[in-house]
């Protein structure tokens, strides 16, 4: 059946497609539409699927529209921008490079300080009251000023949801995937393409039996330990800073910062956000 698009002409440059989340189109290089599936309702029961497909992408759509409109009363500079409009049954968002594309032509650097700004974005999701519920290194993009952002929020859910202390668990544990790709450029899951394969990948990293790559040594312990559902009960900005700050302080000078007065200062220009989120290593 047919999806149904608010457009005379469909854009050419589709850029993705997701099982329950919508279909993503280019309008061009610097906006993004979003939008869910919706189907015609017939009288053939025999496409009852496709109902339930558009009943699922629509909820999907409402959970992302949520966070938005938190970001946009509190907004944080590592998540993509939602662009102003009346509508609310699709979204326009900033365009951004995908981070599979943007890693291999970054420098080790701009790698690091990704690092912290995702650590900076989830922290702050949490800190607004939701979960993520899907993070993925597919939904981590690169803006034209070279920060990394997070985006795609269908899967995200309220601290009020009976769900949430669940989806914080697999959430800490797909952020280890993220930050092992981030230093490394490597994606256990980049090549699972069935569900059996991603069962298998899954208890492999949840047992401890998949080698941390090149890179990614410098903080092993917090990508093993989210794996294997040990962060699970730890809120994100605990982690990065009782595991990554006070329990190995070299981190930051690893990573290319020093510090003054307690906060992290790098050679290169950083946000005031990520600078205010890092203030918690007065800790030490």
């Amino acid at each position: 059946m047919k999806i149904i698009l608010p457009f005379e002409n469909t854009p050419e440059e589709r850029l993705g497609i997701g099982p329950s989340q919508g279909v993503v189109y280019a309008l061009d290089e610097d906006i993004v539409l979003k939008l869910p599936f919706q189907y015609e309702v017939t009288r053939d029961i025999k496409q009852a699927y496709c109902w339930d497909h558009s009943i699922r992408s629509l909820v999907a759509m409402e959970q992302e529209a949520a966070v938005y409109e938190a970001l946009h009363n509190r907004p944080h500079p590592n998540f993509t921008r939602k662009l102003a409009t009346n509508q609310s049954d699709y979204l326009f968002l900033e365009r951004l490079e995908p981070l599979q594309e943007a890693w291999p032509n970054a420098k080790q650097r701009d790698r690091h300080r990704w690092v912290l700004e995702l650590l900076a974005a989830v922290s702050y999701l949490e800190k607004i009251g939701f979960v993520h519920g899907d993070l993925a290194v597919r939904n981590l993009g690169v803006d034209r000023s070279n920060t990394l952002k997070l985006f795609d929020f269908g899967s995200a859910i309220p601290r009020s949801h009976p769900d949430f202390s669940h989806d914080i668990v697999r959430d800490h544990s797909n952020l280890a995937t993220c930050l092992h790709f981030l230093l490394s450029g490597v994606d256990p899951f980049a090549d699972a393409h069935s569900h059996a394969r991603v069962t298998k990948i899954r208890d492999m990293l949840k047992d401890g039996r998949w080698r941390i790559a090149e890179g990614a040594e410098v903080i092993a312990d917090i990508i093993r330990d989210g794996w294997a559902g040990r962060n699970g009960s730890m809120a994100f900005n605990d982690l990065f800073v009782q595991k990554a700050i006070i329990k190995d302080f070299s981190l930051v000078a690893r990573i290319g910062f020093t510090t003054r007065g307690g906060i992290p200062i790098g050679k290169a220009p950083m946000n005031t956000s990520l600078l205010a989120g890092m203030r918690v290593m007065r800790r030490i």
